[in-house]
């Protein structure tokens, strides 16, 4: 039996209840996105993962990184620094040639993803069905209110 390979946001978690890693399959998620599982039951899960071998943190490389940011710019999207941190290692896993999917509830993010022709799916929320590109800030129209 072929296992999966799944990157993982930590949406993919703290929405999912009955979210559980399923051994024969490899978890991937960066150490900002684990880091974002503050929940009992979420940290708990995380923790044991990584002690059981399930799960493995893993960093982007800077230039993923810097590829990450620099779409998200191009897109008009907000992602936090553990969302880019996603982007960046799907990057990486793609470059290697290796199947996976990204699993995240992050709209933003999926957009993204999206936008790099990277595989991802939705966990409770689904996914989104089509790219959008947003205005970026425009520093000369604030409004004072």
């Amino acid at each position: 039996m072929l296992s999966t390979r799944y990157l993982l946001d930590s949406s993919a978690i703290l929405n999912c209840f009955d979210f559980s890693f399923q051994p024969g399959n490899e978890y991937l998620m960066p150490p900002k996105a684990a880091d974002e599982c503050l929940d009992l039951r979420s940290r708990e899960l995380v923790q044991s993962a990584l002690q059981s071998g399930l799960l493995r943190l893993h960093s982007p490389s800077q230039a993923s990184l810097e590829s990450a940011k620099a779409r998200a710019r191009a897109l008009g999207t907000r992602l936090s620094a553990a969302d880019l941190d996603v982007v960046a290692v799907a990057l990486d896993l793609a470059g290697e040639g290796k199947p996976f999917t990204t699993l995240s509830d992050d709209f933003s993010l999926q957009n993204t993803l999206k936008s790099l022709k990277l595989p991802f799916e939705g966990v409770l929320r689904g996914k989104i069905r089509r790219q959008k590109a947003f205005s970026p800030p425009n520093p000369t129209n604030n409004v004072n209110l």
